[in-house]
């Protein structure tokens, strides 16, 4: 029985190693990904906003 409890601490262990990476990787990410994102939205308002001034004059 003890077998199985180490083989299952094991794997545990393995998945805990895999995933603290992951998820700090995926927070850079994503924080990058944020601020392409708020970039492009403010660039697109005023590109749109540059469009309407030339329509309006």
């Amino acid at each position: 029985m003890a077998g199985g409890i180490s083989s299952a601490l094991i794997t545990t262990v393995l998945g805990i190693v895999a995933a603290l990476p992951l998820i700090l990787l995926h927070s850079v990410v994503s924080g990058v990904a944020k601020g392409l994102n708020h970039m492009l939205e403010e660039q697109s308002t005023g590109l749109i906003a540059q469009h309407e001034e030339e329509a309006g004059a």
